[in-house]
């Protein structure tokens, strides 16, 4: 940050206040960064080890109780290792390490991303409305494209009401990814804040993406 060289001594004394504030973001910032990639590291080895141990006592003589526990430990396991999974991509986003080297068809990956939930969506009895217009292609990593449709969908399908709907459209103006569940209980502008959910059921992600995905297209 460069700042006016100044005689006045009042804005001196303020350039020097800026200067010592922006470095002070700035390292608050990198410790945060570095906080987050450890923290993401450091997760993978014991979560991994709990796993391979869970794994045995499962394949053991145990009894129907303990079978219940392993079981319960496994599902708790699971959300600890989405948790970590979530802080190594929003590391990675920051970092911008998810460069979109070519243009992704987001009109064949929708169309795949549906036809994965079809059954579940037969099963909830959901009617879905699609309107998708052919070879639309957006400069957008093709992992995060792919992460992007599948939290939008099962969004729309999970907080969902009983034989409702879902629409879907895509033209080249944006995405449109619309159920029949219930309003929000918060204002909608602050669903598009990363960590922001409108009901005690709703994830952590959807918001976020969201937002991500208003803007890519």
């Amino acid at each position: 940050m460069r700042l006016p060289g100044t005689s006045t001594s009042e804005f001196r004394e303020l350039n020097g206040f800026l200067l010592k504030m922006t470095d002070k973001v700035r390292e608050d910032y990198q410790s945060l960064k570095e906080f987050t990639e450890n923290a993401s590291h450091e997760l993978q080895t014991p979560t991994a080890i709990i796993r391979g141990k869970l794994d045995l006592l499962m394949e053991s003589d145990i009894h129907d109780e303990q079978a219940v526990l392993i079981a319960e430990m496994q599902n708790a396991l699971e959300r600890l290792s989405r948790i970590h999974s979530s802080l190594t991509l929003l590391t990675k986003l920051e970092n911008q390490e998810y460069e979109a080297k070519e243009p992704v068809n987001f009109s064949r990956l929708l169309r795949e991303g549906l036809a994965s939930f079809q059954e579940l969506m037969q099963m909830k009895a959901l009617r879905l409305v699609a309107e998708i217009e052919d070879k639309i292609y957006i400069p957008l990593h093709a992992s995060l494209a792919d992460l992007l449709l599948t939290n939008l969908i099962s969004n729309a399908i999970r907080h969902n009401e009983g034989t409702g709907n879902i629409f879907v459209r895509l033209r080249r103006e944006g995405l449109v990814i619309a159920n029949s569940g219930r309003e929000p209980l918060v204002p909608t502008e602050e669903l598009f804040e990363r960590f922001k959910k409108g009901t005690p059921a709703a994830t952590l992600s959807v918001s976020g993406w969201q937002l991500f995905a208003r803007s890519a297209i």
